[in-house]
């Protein structure tokens, strides 16, 4: 495997990402998540070496229902590694991984018919018969999501993004604060339909980006010992981690959600009040008593102060 590892094509130069790219005009940071994004959706990824199976990423519970997988890491997943990865894993992760190094995970989704294999006496979960290939009660995967390592760029050195494989939007951006419409033209008053969250399922116009670096993966990439990855040679070989099964536990609350470009997707039997508060109209009084200095500032201020779209 290391020495076929040898031998695949090297990253085309144009995903490596930009020196400078957070600090580029947003046309320019567009441009660079489409370029990423294509080579995703066309799969190209896939002449490099990937898992030898369907895999977890840690302890699940509960069914496959609506899509979703449990209540575990991520759905089920494969990842794809590039040449300079494929190396650094055969030298036992030692040294550095170079700049243009890049892993991509495919995220797939299971459907009501989905079968999860669970030994009883030790709670121990694995894929089954997902492990000779993609059976038909599994979507393709719809989510594909790269680590392009550019070390200069942030102090973990990695471009993370989530790219959906079959919707248009995010990327690109319209606007700095992660409109994925045309942004508004001097408005005078708040729309709901800016908040990201898309309360009451309200299509939002505004969303989460879904690339970049210091993107919220760092969270958990950060407890991994080198590399803010946890990619190992025993994936390759089938040798995956088995992990457990938690048991059915509670079912999900029911929540709306939203798909990458802000549209709602409410799953069966899901539904929940949105956590996040409204805006108030007004200043809160005790706040301005409290800091008389601020002074309530006009809402046209506030639109033309706006802040950067940020991750969650």
């Amino acid at each position: 495997m290391c020495a076929a590892g040898e031998l695949l094509p090297d990253i085309p130069p144009e995903l490596i990402p930009p020196a400078n790219l957070e600090s580029l005009p947003l046309a320019e940071k567009n441009a660079y998540a489409l370029t990423v994004k294509k080579f995703l959706v066309e799969r190209k990824y896939h002449e490099w070496i990937g898992d030898a199976h369907l895999r977890f990423t840690g302890d699940n519970s509960g069914c496959p229902v609506d899509g979703i997988l449990g209540n575990g890491t991520h759905n089920l997943i494969r990842i794809w590694y590039s040449k300079p990865v494929i190396k650094w894993m055969c030298s036992g992760r030692q040294g550095e991984l170079p700049d243009g190094a890049m892993i991509v995970k495919e995220e797939w989704i299971t459907n009501e018919q989905s079968r999860l294999i669970i030994d009883l006496s030790t709670y121990d979960l694995n894929t089954g018969a997902y492990k000779k290939g993609a059976p038909q009660d599994l979507v393709d995967a719809p989510l594909v999501v790269p680590m392009i390592k550019r070390k200069s760029n942030s102090y973990d050195g990695w471009y993370w993004a989530a790219m959906d494989a079959f919707t248009v939007g995010n990327p690109p951006l319209t606007d700095r604060s992660a409109f994925v419409t045309n942004p508004p033209v001097n408005p005078t008053q708040p729309d709901p339909a800016w908040y990201p969250t898309g309360p009451n399922g309200v299509q939002s116009n505004v969303v989460y980006p879904s690339n970049g670096f210091g993107q919220y993966c760092v969270n958990c990439h950060s407890m991994a010992v080198s590399e803010a990855t946890f990619s190992d040679i025993s994936n390759i070989l089938g040798n995956e981690i088995v992990y457990n099964w938690l048991g059915f536990g509670n079912a999900p609350g029911g929540c709306k959600y939203l798909d990458d470009v802000g549209h709602p997707r409410t799953p069966t039997g899901m539904s929940c009040p949105n956590p996040f508060p409204r805006p108030l109209t007004n200043p809160n009084p005790k706040f301005l008593e409290t800091f008389p200095e601020l002074g309530p500032v006009p809402f046209q201020q506030n639109v033309s102060a706006a802040l950067p779209g940020r991750d969650l």
